[in-house]
């Protein structure tokens, strides 16, 4: 290990597996008080992790390349789900990606001689990843191979995300100083020097951007019907239940049952259409819609609902989508009411009303 030799909370360096040999390796940064990945994301990781291989330039050990900043998103979303689940990380820890300035901190003392850039020549491609030399706190790459991603807006403006670092093909003095701040949008893609590098932080809980009101009173009429509810016992397995089906919003088949509430507002815009021509516009509106995070709910409530082990399950929980062709989050709150059959120690879904916020 290079620089810094303080732990965080599971060790000073360790490494996620993902799959049979496929691995992330982390490191320690003090002054951030983040692990860091050590490389940036590899083609094997991400293909391992989301099931494809966006890069123009492909091998195993070459960065990922030509993802949006919200494809990047979603690959530390589901990271931190699986290494949850797995007991590999503390429950209130998580990966994302990491801030501008976290980034300008352990960029450290990385030299553009070990950097992957066509400075001395041009380049028609990225290296593996790990090529040169590490920086002072052990990461690789940090500048060069490609520009990686960076949780902020890079503006007031609110159109664009920060990339920093340089890639293979930049030589001008402008974009290989380490000050340099790039800018895309957040769903473009064809860049073929765009790729990423995962920090793993402690969590702060979620804040969609809603309203005070909103905010607060979804979640305290649940508290008023949990003091009444007589099934406290099964609210544990509730909460368990509720939370891993959301953490599943993010595959295909999701998306569109619980993205339908904005695409029925979002759509429409008071026109008289006919029932197939609202399918259709859902339709194209879904096609489009990613979830890029959400906020799991705190509580279920739980009530009899009748006969044959049937329970009603009532939460609040947040979401954060992004809509790539209209290039806008979309946030807020929904408070789901499901109907649900226990079976065994779990439950089975058989009907949903959603309320949306």
């Amino acid at each position: 290990m290079h620089g810094l030799q303080a732990e965080g909370p599971v060790g000073p360096e360790f490494r996620l597996g993902l799959k049979d040999r496929v691995g992330i390796d982390f490191v320690w940064v003090e002054p951030i008080r983040a692990y860091v990945g050590k490389y940036e994301v590899t083609q094997e990781q991400y293909e391992t992790l989301i099931g494809k291989n966006p890069s123009h330039r492909e091998g195993s050990r070459l960065p990922v390349e030509t993802v949006s900043w919200v494809d990047a998103v979603v690959f530390c979303k589901k990271l931190t789900v699986i290494a949850r689940h797995a007991g590999a990380i503390p429950a209130n820890w998580e990966f994302t990606l990491p801030t501008d300035k976290q980034w300008e901190v352990f960029v450290g003392n990385a030299q553009l001689s070990d950097a992957v850039t066509s400075a001395n020549g041009e380049r028609d491609s990225t290296e593996p990843v790990g090529s040169l030399r590490p920086n002072n706190y052990g990461l690789y790459d940090v500048r060069g191979n490609v520009w990686e991603w960076c949780a902020d807006w890079y503006d007031s403006s609110q159109k664009s995300r920060v990339l920093r670092g340089a890639s293979w093909g930049d030589l001008s003095p402008e974009r290989l100083a380490v000050s340099c701040r790039l800018r895309r949008t957040p769903d473009v893609r064809f860049y073929d020097d765009l790729g990423f590098r995962v920090i793993l932080k402690e969590s702060k809980p979620a804040s969609p951007a809603i309203s005070r009101g909103e905010a607060s009173a979804a979640p305290e009429i649940i508290k008023k019907e949990e003091s009444q509810s007589p099934l406290a016992p099964l609210e544990a397995r509730a909460l368990a239940f509720v939370r891993e089906h959301l953490e599943a919003m993010d595959s295909l088949e999701e998306v569109p049952r619980y993205a339908g509430h904005y695409a029925q507002r979002a759509v429409f815009h008071g026109e008289e259409l006919s029932r197939e021509e609202i399918a259709a516009k859902r339709t194209l509106f879904l096609q489009h819609l990613r979830l890029v995070s959400y906020r799991p709910p705190d509580r279920v409530a739980v009530h009899d609902g009748g006969a044959d082990g049937r329970h009603v399950f009532v939460f609040t929980w947040g979401y954060h989508w992004f809509h790539e062709k209209q290039q806008k989050e979309l946030q807020g709150t929904a408070t789901d009411t499901w109907l649900v059959q226990a079976e065994g120690s779990t439950f089975r879904i058989l009907g949903e009303r959603q309320e949306k916020k």
